[in-house]
């Protein structure tokens, strides 16, 4: 071979090793890619999303306890805005004003009845009505279907059409609501799937029968006259009370209309989470634990621990009647347990939780009201239950009436009873007044009943006064 060829040969094989050198790195690289199945490509995509989600900021979730701070700074902004005469109820997902005091005094599956004040022997009641389920907007012919199908055990219903852009429908009802005859006004309002049906009237109280053509003498035509009053008087109540409806029907409120946003009140705050956070390793302290374990943490001394034994408990409550059972502590606790007639409600929505009505019949009723008597600052816990308990029937004592004191042996000790006359609406009234503290706790029960009723009353006030106990 020529100098020549072999130089020739010679620079085909350097290209050839270049060429190699700089091939063989890719194809060996590129071998392991190609091994690699799809799992292992899957796991390095998840952990690069993974990676990405935790560079991003945490959002951090609202806490159960800032929620319920947060519902309960907008119920005191709502009770705070209610007009004056007025309180907030919330219902099942709406809340409306409804005149204070009021007192629940029935309910069934369609709603709860909320009364006030008797006057002249008419009072306003409130029907909140539990929401009735819709799963699209309703035609007028579909609206009408369902509310005459939710008001059919009660009576009649006859709703307008609502305004443009409005989903209130106002409605004129009529019929029997919980034993009362009535003809009111009402409102049905479309939330979201749901309709929400509110009534308010006056009950039912028939005029006495005026005859002013007949000869009558001097005391007829006396009496003649008081009727004219009368009857003047409950139209008048009547109006009084077709406004304070339209305050009401007016004020209702739907949970997602009012919804908005709160800052939360730290003290709110702070109590929830305390409410909401550790738990007992033994088991979960109630609310009224907690309070409980506040008021002692809070007074000055050691507190007796309360305990009812056995012995010492009342005989279970007769017919008619349940178990009251309550805390009080001064410079120690004790327990205090009496007997309430069973179908007795609290008065909401005043200045005092020691008030309760009971309905003797569809426009009579008797009112209960307790409290310790000691007086603070000028007035008492039983003197502001009495106020409450009178402004109930608008009941007033009686200058004229004469002041009954009796004593009466009460569980083998004297009680102080007080018997004093009052007046409301033309009517007489009587005030029992019994005085069954002990030397450790000075304690007052009172009873008001119509004069003409009061009899009836008597023994049901006999009972609670002789049922109390205390309970070191």
């Amino acid at each position: 071979m020529s100098i020549k060829s072999q130089e020739s040969t010679l620079r085909g094989l350097s290209r050839l090793m270049i060429a190699l050198v700089v091939v063989l790195p890719f194809f060996f690289a590129a071998l392991p890619a190609a091994a690699q199945d799809d799992s292992s490509l899957g796991d390095m995509a998840r952990k690069v999303r993974s990676d990405r989600i935790l560079a991003q900021p945490a959002v951090t979730q609202p806490t159960e306890a800032t929620r319920l701070a947060a519902e309960l700074e907008q119920e005191q902004e709502e009770a705070e805005a209610a007009p004056e005469g007025f309180q907030s109820y919330h219902a099942e997902g709406y809340r409306v004003w409804v005149p204070s005091p009021f007192s629940v005094e029935d309910r069934d599956d369609n709603g709860v009845l909320l009364a006030t004040p008797d006057v002249t022997g008419i009072t306003t009641k409130v029907f909140v009505g539990t929401p009735i389920q819709i799963t699209a907007h309703p035609t007028d012919l579909e609206f009408q279907a369902l509310a005459g199908t939710f008001f059919r055990p009660y009576g009649s219903i006859s709703c307008d059409k609502p305004r443009p852009g409005s989903l209130s429908h106002s409605c004129s009802a009529g019929g029997t609501l919980f034993s009362y005859r009535f003809s009111g006004d009402a409102r049905l309002i479309e939330g979201h799937q749901r309709i929400i049906p509110v009534v308010c009237f006056a009950t039912d109280l028939p005029t006495e029968d005026v005859n002013i053509q007949a000869p009558r003498t001097r005391d007829q035509q006396i009496e003649m006259g008081n009727r004219l009053m009368r009857n003047f008087d409950r139209r008048s109540m009547v109006a009084y009370s077709n406004r304070l409806c339209s305050t009401v029907l007016d004020s209702i409120r739907l949970k997602e209309d009012s919804a908005r946003p709160h800052a939360v009140n730290p003290r709110l705050q702070v109590t929830a989470a305390l409410a909401s956070s550790e738990k007992s390793t033994d088991e979960d302290h109630s609310l009224g634990d907690i309070a409980r374990s506040a008021r002692a943490d809070a007074s000055s001394g050691t507190k007796a621990k309360i305990s009812v034994q056995a012995e010492d408990t009342i005989n279970a409550a007769p017919p008619g009647f349940r178990i009251h059972s309550e805390q009080r502590c001064l410079h120690e606790c004790w327990e205090v347990t009496f007997f309430l007639p069973e179908k007795a409600r609290q008065v909401k929505g005043g200045v005092s939780n020691n008030v309760y009505v009971l309905m003797l019949d569809d426009n009579t009723s008797a009112v209960f009201y307790f409290g310790n008597s000691v007086y603070t600052s000028g007035s008492s816990e039983y003197s502001t239950a009495q106020d409450l308990a009178r402004r109930w029937v608008h009941a007033a004592r009686d200058p004229a009436a004469k002041t009954v004191k009796m004593l009466r042996t009460i569980n083998g000790r004297g009680v102080s009873i007080v018997r004093t006359g009052l007046v409301a609406n033309m009517n007489d009234w009587l005030e029992e007044d019994a005085n069954i503290g002990t030397e450790d706790l000075d304690m007052n029960i009172g009873c008001i009943a119509r004069a003409n009723r009061f009899a009836d009353v008597e023994s049901i006030c006999a009972t609670i006064y002789e049922s109390w106990r205390l309970h070191k």
